[in-house]
């Protein structure tokens, strides 16, 4: 799976081709350092993003979801990364692919 992320000023928007469930947009939004808003079913859909503890519930979104029960920390590593190489340089050269 692939997420993009585009910034727009002090706010970056990320693209996850997935429902993704609340919890873990709100766990994105409180581990980051600048403002950050989730784009679902974005670039693409791959069905439900369960919680790591939803996979042990069970339940519709958990059985049709093509995602690991491990995916959950990866997304985090991943969106936190995608979020330092975001902010790391002036918006004019990121938007230039000089990043």
């Amino acid at each position: 799976m692939e997420i993009l992320g585009v910034r727009i000023g002090d706010a970056a928007f990320l693209a996850i081709p997935a429902e993704v469930f609340v919890e873990i947009g709100l766990e994105l939004k409180s581990r980051a350092t600048n403002k950050i808003y989730i784009v679902g079913i974005a670039n693409g859909y791959i069905g439900y993003f369960p919680t790591l503890s939803a996979h042990s519930d069970g339940g519709y979104e958990v059985v049709s979801s093509k995602i690991a029960p491990q995916s959950e920390d990866i997304l985090y590593d991943e969106a936190s990364r995608l979020e330092e190489r975001l902010f790391a340089s002036s918006v004019e050269s990121v938007f230039q692919g000089k990043n």
